[in-house]
């Protein structure tokens, strides 16, 4: 069964599929009394996962006090501060003490045929914001984590010669102690609904609710699927990123560090 929700993983959609039970086992799987209870168990649990990956990005704020100069390929990374669940850039001062959010773009594009190689573009990105305090620690290896106030994150999906256009964002506007199934989802399809932001309660596939509205029953576990095959992957996803590029380019500074020592030294033997 094809679900009202569309997301993606790593670097496309995925669809969320209900399980794929025979007919013959499907009623008396409904019938036993602990399938709705391990039903519940197993939300427990991937809510537990999603909370300790949400509680794990607050060490990526040790980027905004890093110097940020290499990024993998079709990548973007900037700083800046929070206005609402947007992270407005830091123009000309991406070392500003006060900058509270981090934002992480990845592009692509849609696979095409050997005639025309790309049918459009794709990307995704993330957003985490932190709380205020700002760190006066210019070392990121020393500098202390910050707690997450915000995730969102969008994936954009167009396929400009198949006319199909995909659009979803997710809205986490409480990622530490808040509860995970009001997180916020914001669907649309070919343009469809016009305003993304709009509440369309008629057809939940569409426009904004929450994840509490997706069904979570015996027979369509949707909210549990969606979060076991499309949202833990990608909070899995950027939250390696984030930490690939931190690492990266502090064992890069370091380097050049040394290299830079290591000159000064050389040159007291001249």
């Amino acid at each position: 069964m094809r679900l009202p929700i569309i997301f993606v993983s790593f670097t496309f959609f995925v669809f969320a599929y209900a399980e794929d039970i025979p007919e013959s086992q499907l009623k008396e799987k409904l019938q036993d009394p602990l399938y709705g209870k391990n039903l519940e168990e197993a939300e427990k649990l991937l809510n537990k996962n999603i909370q300790k990956l949400n509680e794990g990005m607050k060490e990526h704020s040790k980027i905004l006090v890093a110097k940020i100069k290499t990024l993998p390929r079709n990548t973007l990374v900037y700083k800046g501060k929070l206005n609402g669940d947007e992270c407005v850039e830091s123009v000309g001062n991406q070392e500003d003490p006060e900058n509270n959010c981090l934002k992480i773009e990845v592009f692509d594009f849609v696979e095409g045929t050997m005639k025309k190689p790309a049918f459009g573009p794709k990307s995704k990105f993330m957003i985490i914001g932190f709380e205020g305090d700002p760190s006066k620690e210019k070392n990121p290896n020393l500098a202390t984590p910050r707690k997450v106030t915000l995730i969102r994150s969008r994936i954009l999906v167009d396929n400009l010669y198949g006319h199909d256009r995909k659009l979803v964002e997710v809205i986490d506007e409480n990622p530490i102690g808040g509860d995970v199934n009001d997180i916020y989802i914001l669907s649309q399809d070919d343009y469809v609904p016009e305003n993304i932001k709009a509440e369309n309660p008629s057809n939940l596939a569409y426009g904004k609710y929450k994840l509490s509205q997706m069904e979570n029953s015996k027979i369509s576990p949707l909210r549990n699927t969606f979060k076991r095959e499309a949202y833990i992957k990608h909070l899995q996803y950027f939250h390696e990123l984030f930490s690939k590029i931190l690492e990266f380019n502090l064992r890069n500074n370091t380097k050049k560090m040394e290299q830079n020592t290591n000159q000064i030294k050389d040159s007291f033997n001249y």
